[in-house]
């Protein structure tokens, strides 16, 4: 019976997903960045992700005003050139953990839930994710290095 616990423990805790805190760059927030975490990620400076997989991300930031509207803008950086990443649910105020609108001075986490496609590149690049205002302004604007490498 022992050996059976042993394998049952040790089965929960391969299930485990493990989220870390990530280094990030902030590139222009007009909020104040708490922390970024994502799972599975096991490298804080580079996050290593596999096609297919589900990526979560958590942003906990302290906006500095009263916020109405939040819309999510993403780009990819390969080689000092930078391309658009298609956002297909863009606003941040729907389905992502905040509800606008946002209070100055109160810490809110925004919840992002991405698969990465079979189809993206197999590449090392910095990943540029801004939450933009109802003025367009930053609320949050950080980088952070990604690896997408063969499942």
């Amino acid at each position: 019976m022992p050996r059976l616990f042993q394998f049952f423990i040790f089965l929960i805790i391969c299930s485990v997903v493990q989220s870390i805190q990530i280094n990030f760059t902030d590139c222009g927030s007009h909020s104040t960045i708490e922390s970024v975490s994502a799972s599975p990620c096991d490298d804080p400076y580079v996050c290593i992700v596999k096609r297919g997989d589900k990526i979560s991300t958590n942003v906990t930031f302290v906006p500095h005003k009263k916020i109405s509207r939040l819309i999510l803008k993403s780009y990819a950086k390969i080689n000092k050139i930078s391309f658009t990443v298609a956002v297909p649910d863009y606003n941040g105020c729907k389905d992502h953990g905040l509800k606008c609108p946002l209070n100055p001075e109160v810490s809110v986490t925004y919840q992002r839930n991405v698969t990465i496609a079979a189809s993206t590149p197999l590449v090392t690049a910095v990943l540029r994710s801004q939450l933009k205002d109802q003025n367009n302004l930053d609320v949050f604007c950080i980088e952070s290095k990604i690896k997408v490498v063969l499942k």
